[in-house]
């Protein structure tokens, strides 16, 4: 286009400027939210030592579900029961769960799943072996720097500075080495119950048939012992799904405190860090006597159900074909048990390195990392300086006069 026909470029204001307003005089300082390093050091240790405590309580809970799995293998029960259901075929109960392990993938969802853990256990041993590895030459390279400069080599000693990191390490190994045992566990009941796990793969009709059959007349009624003896196997169900419910509501309420506002408040009104770490330890208190009263609810039944398990006993006829229908319900049981078992363990593992990867691990090797660089830096520094003093010392000493040769006196022959 022509220059005659483009228009002038008008001035805009482009920003709206705006009067300054003055704070209002009770506004608090931003500067009033940030919470000191100390109290955030402290907090983060409070929150680990909780969630420690936590996980602990976890794992008892699985081993007292483990010993419920157990004790009723051990009576065949649920099995025994199930057998003398008036039904010919497998219960509904039973197949339901079989279905869902054949739709998860069986054994080949299993060993996928223990072949992760145990990858993932060698990778946490690994880390923990190179960051230990790490800590431990600084500490020889500072013991052999301070033997071969003794008085000259003035700085804070390593063994004082790494107390902690040794500290936290010792913690990690001792987390690396219960989880491995566990991990030792599961591959344990893996190989024993190999034969059980591969029957509730089956398909539906071939397990079916391999149902020991009884005649109709052979099927008795339910008697008192056995509707008391399954409410029981009821209860104990209940308690395992109640003690996992538990934790996770204290895990929850783990997340909701708020542990660095509950110690700057109590900075400010003269409580300890102490009292501080009792008053937030004390809101677990609740969920841990709800757990002690399931322990306790469990041991009574499990005290009582060898008794009771008899009086059933004696309360049925006696028929080898129902005690091979038994046998048979109680391998099957004992498959599904150890594929929903050793699912949820293997998570669970799964889940336990993870965390300790990222909440562990990985923190404290850059920790120890930033130490050492830290340290190698600060070594050099010493050693210029010492390299300094000795050149200075040398220097000084070759300017000091000297005798002649002999030691005489400078004196002429009179």
């Amino acid at each position: 286009p022509k220059e005659s026909t483009i228009k002038e470029i008008e001035p805009k204001v482009l920003a709206k400027p705006v009067a300054f307003a003055e704070p209002p005089a009770d506004a608090k300082s931003p500067f009033s939210v940030l919470v000191p390093a100390k109290t955030q050091e402290m907090a983060s240790r409070i929150k680990q030592e909780e969630k420690d405590v936590l996980a602990n309580k976890r794992a008892h809970g699985e081993g007292k579900a483990e010993e419920i799995r157990e004790k009723l293998q051990s009576l065949n029960l649920p099995a025994a029961l199930e057998a003398r259901e008036g039904k010919g075929g497998i219960p509904e109960s039973i197949l339901s769960r079989v279905a869902a392990i054949q739709a998860k993938g069986g054994m080949e969802h299993i060993d996928n799943m223990l072949k992760q853990v145990l990858a993932a256990q060698d990778k946490a041993w690994e880390l923990f072996n190179a960051t230990k590895g790490s800590l431990e030459q600084e500490l020889r390279d500072d013991e052999k720097l301070k033997n071969d400069f003794g008085g000259r080599w003035t700085r804070a000693p390593s063994k004082e500075l790494t107390v902690d990191f040794s500290g936290q390490l010792s913690n990690v190994e001792g987390y690396l080495k219960r989880a491995a045992r566990a991990d030792e566990k599961l591959s344990n009941k893996r190989k024993k119950e190999a034969e059980s796990m591969e029957l509730v793969l089956l398909p539906k009709t071939t397990l079916e048939q391999k149902v020991p059959q009884v005649s109709v007349e052979a099927k008795e009624p339910e008697t008192p012992e056995a509707t008391e003896l399954k409410t029981d196997l009821a209860k104990l169900n209940q308690i395992i799904e109640a003690r996992g419910k538990i934790i996770d509501l204290a895990e929850k309420k783990l997340e909701e405190q708020e542990v660095e506002t509950l110690l700057l408040q109590d900075e400010q009104k003269g409580v300890s860090i102490e009292e501080s770490k009792t008053t937030l330890v004390s809101q677990f208190d609740p969920y841990f006597e709800k757990l002690n009263k399931v322990d306790k609810l469990q041991q009574d039944i499990l005290d009582a159900i060898d008794a009771k398990n008899e009086a059933w006993k004696k309360s049925v006829s006696s028929n080898p074909k129902m005690a091979a229908r038994s046998a048979f319900f109680g391998q099957l049981n004992s498959g599904v048990e150890a594929h929903e078992s050793l699912a949820t363990n293997l998570v669970q593992g799964l889940r336990f390195y993870g965390d300790v990867m990222s909440e562990y691990l990985n923190p404290l090797r850059q920790q120890v990392r930033d130490f050492v660089v830290a340290r190698e830096h600060e070594k050099k520094m010493y050693m210029d300086q010492i390299t300094r003093a000795i050149a200075t010392q040398t220097g000084t000493d070759a300017k000091k006069p000297q005798g002649p040769p002999g030691g005489g006196g400078g004196g002429l022959d009179g």
